[in-house]
């Protein structure tokens, strides 16, 4: 076994199973060999932004990760638009990049970059990003960013891959383990945001990366619905379910000005899964921040936290409401899907 195949059979073991390529002279062992792995589909692009652009749209649709095969730091380099747009969107992702062969790059050969390496260049785009040093080096690191790109909403992880490294005999790649368990919301944050949902005044809830559709979202709509919070959505969401019978879900407007009139009359706004909502640009005299300064924001997760099913703010916000339940505006409009419960 060479590295190649072994580094394939560490993304196929982790259930990575799409490749977009844009592959060059320095990927022709990867290409053949990823034309013999079994359980690969490879899909051809003409141009680096369209494979990293590819496999972001790719991730948010099917909900898993995709990987990419890119022609040295040049190659990189004209993907990282969209690579920008999936790393704001916390897309997982997996990138592999060739580079010359580890003892050739100190020769400064054609394909070298003037004043740095391509991990340099992978960091500012990645999550995670590392250089492979041999061979055996190889599948390890695929196998470790294949777990490290599902943390959370999602990470970017990008494995260069020097050529010497593709084609010299390697070990078989490590046994496949588990995605790494995403970090859990504290019971403590939980009760402060049921607080805050329960304490009477006009509430904003925001929502971003998984509570926009499917389970997240119909929990949201049962919490505003029991709450009388109003859901908004952030202006850039990775993904949004649209259509009727959906939870409605208002957009933070991308004018400074419109959003900070929208959250005027709110006297406190809550985050689930969101960032807190910011200008573009900063302007000379202009607040860069859309919410009022009046208005409390307290956030009960991040991107990089589970906030559903593990977090345990139905069945609290469900104990507080039959305590109080003439309170409670509109309790009827939705039931909680029963694996949540």
């Amino acid at each position: 076994m060479n590295g190649a195949q072994s580094l394939f059979k560490a993304l196929t073991d982790a259930g990575l199973d799409t490749c977009f390529a844009n592959p060059g002279t320095s990927e022709m062992q990867l290409v053949y060999e990823i034309g013999t792995t079994e359980g690969v589909r490879a899909v051809l692009c003409l141009q680096e932004n369209t494979v990293t652009g590819a496999a972001d749209g790719y991730a948010r649709v099917a909900g898993k990760p995709a990987f990419t095969l890119l022609h040295v730091g040049s190659g990189f380099g004209n993907g990282l638009a969209n690579l920008h747009n999936a790393g704001r969107a916390n897309t997982t992702m997996v990138n592999i990049v060739g580079a010359n062969a580890t003892y050739h790059q100190p020769n400064f050969a054609e394909h070298e970059m003037i004043n740095g390496k391509i991990i340099d260049l992978a960091r500012v785009v990645s999550h995670w990003a590392h250089e492979a040093k041999s061979a055996n080096d190889l599948a390890v690191l695929g196998a470790v960013a294949a777990r490290y790109c599902r943390i959370g909403a999602g990470k970017i992880c990008t494995v260069i891959a020097p050529t010497n490294c593709h084609w010299d005999p390697a070990v078989a790649p490590p046994v496949p383990a588990p995605p790494l368990e995403t970090p859990k919301v504290s019971p403590q944050t939980i009760q402060e945001v049921v607080s805050l949902l329960t304490n009477g005044r006009k509430t904003g809830i925001l929502l971003g990366s998984h509570t926009l559709y499917g389970e997240g979202l119909e929990l949201a709509g049962c919490i505003a619905a029991k709450t009388g919070a109003t859901l908004f959505g952030e202006t850039f969401a990775p993904r949004v379910a649209r259509g009727e019978g959906r939870v409605s879900v208002a957009p933070v407007p991308y004018v400074l000005e419109q959003a900070v009139a929208r959250f005027k009359p709110y006297e406190q706004l809550v985050l689930f899964g969101a960032l807190l909502p910011l200008a573009t640009f900063a302007y000379k005299g202009e607040p860069v921040v859309k919410i009022p300064s009046d208005c409390q924001v307290t956030a009960l997760a991040t991107v990089d936290t589970t906030c559903w099913r593990c977090s345990g703010i139905w069945p609290r916000l469900s104990a507080r409401s039959r305590r109080h339940r003439s309170t409670w505006p509109g309790r009827n409009l939705f039931r909680p899907p029963a694996l949540l419960l």
